[in-house]
């Protein structure tokens, strides 16, 4: 496509205006450079603006930095990388879908997940730089970029889970001589969390009928947009605790030395001695798959048993329901099934709606 500049318009450019500026023009471009772009970084140099990329992208961080928990420290960290390193020091104005693909290509295939994520948190400060004043060209850029990226070569690996028929024989199999093993078969136990409630866990959040009420920092989601989640814990579980409890330091049921909540790691490690390929995350596909398979539970009663939304946001408003009898009697008999008591087949009525 043959790309075309005005010179402004008659009578208030002369024709000797207009050829002055036509022969600036084309020496720009007999030089290697884009006449628009060149112009236009002028046009920015004489205006009040000088925001860069990285200015904005900086400036948007900060004006939601207090909506992310604990303050979003890696909320930056795919743009760091990958994209300002590159791109950064353009003027936001200036920067178009061929730059964010320079920026982009190097990690399409290999880290597409990244990519991804850059490509998300650079629309939002696209977006912000428009909120801003700022006179963006194209604020569909980002969309733009991903279509030149094209399809990519990268096949995206689930988590390593274990088949759920295995799963009483690597449970009865863990030993309960050791503070992280006694967190690995109480997380095999509530699969429904993550594994940061379980390494967070405070001895004060577990009542005195067994129900362990998460708070809602230690989920995943956004600051203030997530509620506690509730779960009532089963015998098994309860006798985890009392079994963790003499490792307990400052509250927390699965401390460090230093009195602060479990290493991230620290359970993904006492899982790789059982077995290699699995990852804490699995177990809650290993809970789903059972569900499925041997368990008639409803729909609904599945989401709310791992952690998951229930209905739209309107059906949400007027179903607060936390389905306590149904999760409890499934978690009862997940529990039978880690124990290796089978046999039992699960019959819940339909939930309401």
């Amino acid at each position: 496509k043959r790309p075309e500049l005005g010179l402004g318009a008659y009578p208030i450019v002369t024709l000797a205006n207009a050829r002055e500026e036509r022969d600036k023009w084309q020496k720009v471009r007999r030089d290697g450079l884009d006449p628009e772009r060149e112009r236009e970084k002028q046009r920015r140099e004489n205006s009040f603006s000088d925001n860069t990329l990285s200015v904005v992208a900086n400036l948007y961080y900060q004006s939601i930095e207090a909506g992310l928990k604990d303050g979003g420290p890696t909320w930056m960290s795919a743009l760091n990388n990958h994209v300002l390193p590159e791109i950064g020091h353009l003027l936001v104005t200036e920067v178009n879908q061929n730059d964010i693909v320079r920026a982009l290509k190097p990690i399409w295939n290999t880290s597409h997940p990244t990519a991804l994520v850059a490509l998300k948190r650079l629309n939002l400060v696209v977006k912000h730089a428009v909120a801003m004043g700022e006179n963006l060209k194209n604020i569909n850029v980002t969309d733009m970029a991903k279509a030149l990226l094209g399809e990519t070569a990268y096949q995206k690996a689930h988590h390593g889970s274990v088949s759920f028929a295995e799963v009483p024989a690597l449970y009865q199999s863990i030993p309960e001589s050791e503070q992280k093993y006694l967190a690995l078969k109480f997380s095999i136990l509530v699969p429904k969390v993550r594994t940061n409630p379980i390494r967070c866990l405070r001895l004060c959040e577990i009542s005195s009928d067994g129900v362990w009420t998460v708070p809602s920092e230690n989920l995943k989601g956004r600051l203030n947009k997530v509620g506690n989640s509730t779960i009532i814990l089963s015998d098994e579980a309860l006798r985890i605790v009392e079994l963790a409890r003499p490792y307990a330091n400052d509250d927390y049921l699965f401390a460090n030395s230093h009195g602060g909540p479990m290493g991230k790691s620290t359970m993904r490690r006492a899982l790789s001695e059982f077995n290699s390929d699995a990852t804490i995350h699995g177990f809650r596909s290993s809970l789903a798959t059972w569900l499925e398979t041997l368990a008639n539970v409803p729909d609904n009663v599945k989401l709310s048993l791992l952690n998951h939304k229930v209905g739209n946001s309107t059906q949400s408003a007027y179903n607060r329901s936390e389905y306590i009898t149904e999760r409890k009697r499934v978690m009862d008999m997940w529990e039978a099934h880690c124990l290796g008591r089978t046999g039992n087949v699960l019959q819940l009525a339909e939930a309401a709606s």
